[in-house]
């Protein structure tokens, strides 16, 4: 906890959590900082918090990570986050992995319907052209009773009926030099993507 710059650390570890005030204990929490181990998992560790406080959040647990030579997963739907400190992104939707490969590769090439959807839906300021945004239509699909196929169908403009009655399986493509996996035949039959085998 001393990486987490946190004041009175010697008082504070022995305070209940309740009674060490929200940034520190977020800080602790978030950062993953209780020990080292082989693997850190965040869940959204930047959700809801104001720019400073997350870019200092991000720099520890990269710290943390340089430090400890261990990996850390992120889970978030923040693409900005993404961007700045992934290696590696596995794009999920209801569960099933949609997309996968070396993040600039996906956050820059991307070919599953869902993730060029879920890129288009963030605006990009970086652009001197009006920053314009498109929403996926349709409704994510109900977790209690998932059907079979996959899981984006309803809301995927290249839907064919094979779509909603296998799973369909990742598949092994060319993209750049860097591995890349998609779960998308369609996409990868009308676009003429090499598959590897």
């Amino acid at each position: 906890m001393a990486r987490l710059g946190i004041p009175d650390l010697e008082d504070r570890c022995h305070r209940y959590p309740r009674n060490v005030g929200w940034h520190a204990a977020a800080r602790d929490d978030r950062a993953g900082a209780r020990g080292p181990t082989a693997r850190a998992d965040r869940d959204e560790p930047t959700t809801a918090l104001d720019a400073t406080v997350q870019a200092q959040i991000l720099e520890l647990i990269r710290q943390i990570q340089r430090e400890e030579g261990i990996a850390v997963v992120l889970v978030t739907h923040d693409i900005a986050v993404v961007a700045s400190v992934a290696d590696r992104v596995i794009v999920l939707y209801a569960g099933q992995v949609a997309e996968e490969g070396i993040a600039m590769d996906v956050l820059t090439r991307p070919v599953h319907p869902y993730t060029r959807g879920l890129l288009a839906s963030v605006p990009d300021f970086r652009s001197d052209e009006r920053a314009t945004t498109r929403e996926i239509p349709g409704l994510p699909p109900s977790q209690i009773r998932l059907e079979p196929g996959c899981r984006f169908a309803d809301r995927c403009e290249l839907v064919e009926p094979g779509c909603r009655k296998h799973r369909p399986p990742l598949q092994s493509i060319s993209v750049s030099a860097n591995p890349h996996r998609v779960a998308c035949p369609v996409v990868i039959r009308r676009e003429g993507i090499a598959v590897h085998v």
